[in-house]
């Protein structure tokens, strides 16, 4: 499977809840990740809806999961989490992967506000 039969991360949105979550599943594996990070980078950008789900004060941890989807703090912040699932991968048990988290935060924000 390539990127070209994959629907755009806009057009996810329309999608029903199901589906949704099956393409978002599929593109959050490592040779379709990437360009489903610059689809979600470019949507944020343009719609701030991430963004906007944070209201208040926000802990540090918040702020480096949004960091993700800020187009000038996108590359430090998905470095730090990558390090930081590293180390608690370390330590056994589940695997811990930081940056799929920011991917399902932001995508579930997404899709109950589209």
């Amino acid at each position: 499977m390539t990127d070209q039969t994959f629907p755009s991360y806009d057009e996810m949105l329309k999608m029903g809840e199901e589906d949704f979550q099956e393409v978002l599943l599929l593109r959050t594996e490592t040779p379709y990740r990437e360009k489903l990070l610059e689809e979600m980078l470019e949507h944020e950008k343009k719609n701030g809806s991430f963004a906007k789900t944070a209201t208040g004060e926000i802990s540090d941890t918040q702020k480096l999961i949004l960091g993700v989807f800020d187009e000038d703090k996108s590359v430090e912040s998905i470095s730090l989490l990558h390090r930081a699932s590293e180390q608690a991968n370390k330590h056994g048990g589940d695997e811990i992967d930081l940056v799929n988290d920011a991917i399902f935060a932001k995508a579930t924000s997404d899709l109950v506000n589209a």
